[in-house]
């Protein structure tokens, strides 16, 4: 997904999520009726319905936000070098972990090798 196609994402859904908000605060409003009770309800009401479209706009956000990331470094490199990535990735790990389990300290260890005896099929 490129950088137009996500903010296009993200003013769609805003606009969704903001009607329908609104939506619901103007059929609460106009449901309540006249008094403190009722003015107090209306409050509750707006109230309640900014907070669903804030956190609804910040999930959706987020969400696209994303899978836009994801898609667009998996769909940006070949395979080739999304495996030369991942050897790079854990050959890393593993020397790390060799530095940490000190397999060369002093000095690697001397091992001899072999070839093993045909075991017959």
């Amino acid at each position: 997904m490129r950088m137009g196609e996500h903010r296009k994402g993200i003013a769609a859904a805003a606009a969704i999520i903001g009607t329908a908000a609104l939506a619901w605060a103007g059929w609460a409003l106009r449901a309540t009726g006249t008094g403190a009770k009722s003015v107090e309800d209306a409050v509750n009401v707006v109230s309640a319905a900014v907070g669903v479209i804030v956190g609804l706009a910040s999930l959706a956000v987020s969400w696209l936000g994303y899978r836009a990331n994801r898609r667009q470094h998996a769909g940006g490199l070949p395979l080739t070098d999304i495996v030369d990535e991942f050897a790079v990735a854990v050959r890393a790990q593993w020397e790390a972990e060799a530095r940490t389990r000190r397999l060369n300290d002093p000095y690697p260890l001397p091992v001899s090798w072999a070839p093993a005896a045909r075991v017959p099929p």
